[in-house]
């Protein structure tokens, strides 16, 4: 049994297609939230503890960067404040400018 170039070829050139086709679509992901709705979502994960709902936070988020002001009644309200915006969807840090 004697097989041709022109019988793997066309094979060999559609596995390599489908192949680059599969890899490229793999590497796409979801796009990240904007500065808006991370800010949203940062504001009413604060709002939403109920240690932290009475507390004057105000909040900004740049480029991903949660920016925590105000003045909060305790230095653990500050550190909550903290951890609860870094655990929000989107935020790749947090800047605690929150004073006692």
């Amino acid at each position: 049994m004697h097989v041709t170039k022109s019988f793997f070829l066309p094979r060999l050139a559609a596995i390599a297609i489908l192949a680059f086709t599969f890899a490229v679509s793999g590497c796409k992901s979801a796009p990240a939230p904007d500065d808006n709705a991370i800010n949203t979502a940062l504001q009413a994960k604060l709002t939403g503890d109920t240690a932290l709902a009475t507390e004057p936070i105000h909040t900004l988020v740049q480029t991903g960067v949660a920016i925590l002001q105000g003045t909060v009644s305790s230095e653990a309200a500050k550190a909550l404040a903290a951890s609860e915006a870094s655990q929000v969807p989107g935020v790749k840090s947090v800047v605690n400018q929150l004073t006692v």
